[in-house]
């Protein structure tokens, strides 16, 4: 290997392994001299690991800094070293944190803790030692996992950006897309050194596909939009920077941002395009659909669409009768527009020309409601944003089947949609899992997606309504997103429920658990439920059974979020993720996490974060399944971690497992039953 000087502890060094043993025994010792004194016996360091391995998930991180000093003074184990320098690392001590790898490495070579030694280097800032130890990793020896040769060609990216040098960054940063040609953050790094050389075009180029392949990063509509402004491209800049605001509201500079560009946006341009709009919107006709057989003894639900708004504009697909108080108020026809809006606390419904359709103008205590007889048409939705301050938010217009009431809250008009629960579950099974899945997870998806909903069937956890359209309950994206594939899915389970003790279980879901689902109470803080036990998501002997004892050991947690284990979910870009963030690694502290290393809480200055908080705390955080490691982030899933994985379904029913099967996997003591 290229010599370099290393510098730790005030020693300097030739070479980053000379001395490496020495020079962390140094660290940890002299550093110990104030740690409380533990008496112990020759035979107990595997008791003290393991003492060391509860405090660490616990949080409880000095207690578990000493016990495996105590158990150090036993045994110098490399294994013990390992953990210990992963505890530091964790910590943000990545000087004391580089000599114990060193250590472990001087008694038993390892690829993957040759890569944490790089990574602490790293974030120690020394990044010619960096380079000297990665390059051992970008040209290794046979049976070397994939991983880490892109992870150390990352690291040599990053210092060489560091350094200022841009061609050598470029070199790495597209070696490392060579190994991994999906990757959005690498992508982004690699649009990052062009811009930096001045090659606007290519880093446009990047910055979009970047964010075409990870919505999460949606902070790269603001250098999007940069660019496009300094392009004199007005429009489109106002575009990406409104894409930002709606996925975070109040983003600092975005609201004045929008106002500037607003203005360079000439209006005979503005008004061509909204004029294309309006167009487009009165030629598309609303879709037909095909009612559900025998709807009328289906269950009814109701969906909160919109709400906390002035105005709403409706198209209809067959003519409409409006209701209010019990009678019938007025009528409207095929495709013609309805426009609701709101003033001095009651509202008017209009045509789209300014004609009234009802003649009086009322209060919204009691709702109007729009019928569809028969169920064949649907209604559009102009305008409609779900999913507001969520990375992957959209607004568009969408198309619904049922019927539609209209009232009026607090805060402004909401529209709720009232449909047959299966003709719900007909846009919510393919609007939450691939509509390309094996037909078993389709089933699966179809059963607790109907069990979801029918839990909560008249608790009116939303105003007026007993679900809401977005994530938080479940994603309803109208007709559009109907799939025959899932339709048949939906009709296949017609009345199936999941039942524990004989009630309908709140099934929830989620997209990928990255291999292992959570304790319900570690997330929302409830009361144990067995039925939403933690589950491993790979069969018994995966990775010769390396991850079957949980918890893991601090440097196998490590290792299982960093690398790419065996599981049914694998198959999937939100299996392990990796991103850049602009926070320095004393500001943030995990205060502790689950046994199945998910984070249960966390410290950003003096702000606390706890639960599903803890990734409402990063921008486009994908799970609390993450490791912070100075400026990086290593992630593994995408959701809150409870229930079934959808992707770990789709895997198990590519396997040959059915969908009962897959069901009774992700949730204990449950039975699949029929009740209407």
């Amino acid at each position: 290997m290229t010599s370099h000087v290393l510098s730790v502890e005030g020693k300097m060094l030739l070479n980053p392994f000379k001395h490496a043993l020495t020079l962390a025994f140094y660290s940890l010792f002299v550093l110990s001299a104030c740690a409380p004194k533990l008496i112990i016996k020759e035979s107990e360091p595997v008791k003290l690991f393991k003492e060391a391995n509860a405090c660490y998930y616990r949080g409880e991180y000095k207690e578990a800094e000493n016990w495996y000093r105590e158990s150090l003074k036993a045994k110098a184990d490399p294994e013990v070293l390992a953990n210990l320098a992963c505890l530091y690392k964790d910590g943000g001590r990545f000087s004391e944190a580089a000599a114990c790898y060193a250590a472990s490495l001087e008694l038993k070579k390892d690829s993957f803790r040759t890569l944490n030694l790089a990574l602490c280097l790293f974030q120690d800032g020394k990044y010619a030692e960096t380079s000297a130890v990665a390059e051992q990793l970008i040209y290794p020896e046979a049976g070397q996992e994939k991983f880490i040769k892109f992870y150390a060609l990352v690291l040599s990216g990053c210092c060489a950006q560091a350094s200022g040098k841009t061609k050598a960054a470029e070199i790495f940063f597209s070696s490392a897309l060579e190994l991994e040609p999906l990757s959005a953050v690498i992508k982004q790094k690699l649009a990052e050194a062009y811009a930096a050389s001045g090659d606007a075009a290519r880093a446009l180029s990047l910055y979009k596909d970047a964010l075409r392949l990870d919505s999460s990063l949606y902070r790269i509509n603001l250098k999007i939009a940069g660019i496009q402004e300094q392009q004199g491209k007005f429009r489109e800049a106002y575009s990406s920077l409104s894409r930002l605001s709606l996925s975070e509201p109040g983003y600092p500079g975005v609201s004045s941002g929008l106002k500037k560009l607003a203005e360079r946006i000439p209006d005979a341009d503005r008004k061509s395009e909204e004029a294309v709009q309006e167009s487009g919107r009165k030629s598309k006709k609303c879709p037909e659909v095909k009612p559900l057989a025998g709807r009328d003894k289906n269950p009814v639900i109701r969906v909160l669409l919109v709400s906390g708004v002035d105005s709403l504009r409706i198209k209809c697909g067959s003519p409409v009768n409006f209701t209010l108080f019990g009678r019938k108020a007025g009528t409207a026809f095929p495709e013609q527009e309805i426009r609701v809006t709101l003033s001095g606390g009651s509202f008017s419904v209009k045509d789209g020309a300014g004609k009234e359709l009802i003649k009086e103008r009322f209060k919204g205590h009691d709702p109007l409601l729009f019928e569809n007889p028969g169920g064949v048409s649907t209604f559009t939705i102009y305008d409609v944003t779900l999913n507001k301050g969520y990375f992957w938010s959209k607004n568009e217009d969408r198309s619904y089947r049922g019927a539609l009431e209209v009232s009026l809250g607090e805060n402004g008009l909401s529209l709720v949609n009232l449909l047959p629960l299966d003709e719900y579950l007909y846009s919510v099974v393919p609007s939450e899992i691939r509509a390309s899945s094996d037909r078993e997870a389709l089933l699966a998806q179809a059963v607790v997606a109907r069990s979801y909903a029918y839990s909560k069937l008249g608790l009116k956890t939303h105003p007026s309504a007993d679900l809401c359209a977005d994530v938080d309950c479940q994603a309803y994206n109208g007709v559009e997103s109907e799939f025959p594939g899932t339709t048949e899915a939906v009709e296949a389970t017609k009345g199936e429920l999941l039942l524990s003790g004989g009630k309908a279980v709140t099934a929830f879901f989620f997209s990928n658990c990255g291999g292992h689902t959570r304790n319900v109470e570690d997330v929302w803080g409830s009361d144990p439920l067995k039925v939403f036990k933690g589950k491993s998501d790979f069969p018994p002997g995966a990775d010769g059974g390396l991850y079957e004892d949980w918890p893991l050991t601090p440097e196998l947690l490590d290792r299982w979020i960093k690398s790419e284990p065996h599981a049914y979910c694998v198959k999937d870009a939100h299996f392990r993720w990796f991103r850049v963030i602009d926070k320095s690694a004393n500001e943030i502290k995990v205060v502790k996490r689950d046994i199945f290393g998910y984070i249960k809480e966390v410290r950003i200055g003096e702000k606390k974060f706890t639960g599903e908080r803890v990734r409402s705390a990063f921008s486009g955080l994908r799970s609390n399944l993450v490791k912070f490691e100075g400026s990086f982030v290593y992630g593994a899933g995408f959701g809150h971690g409870v229930g079934m994985c959808q992707d770990g379904a789709a895997g198990m029913a590519k396997k040959g497992f059915s969908y009962k099967d897959i069901l009774n996997h992700y949730f204990t003591d449950s039975e699949v039953k029929a009740v209407y």
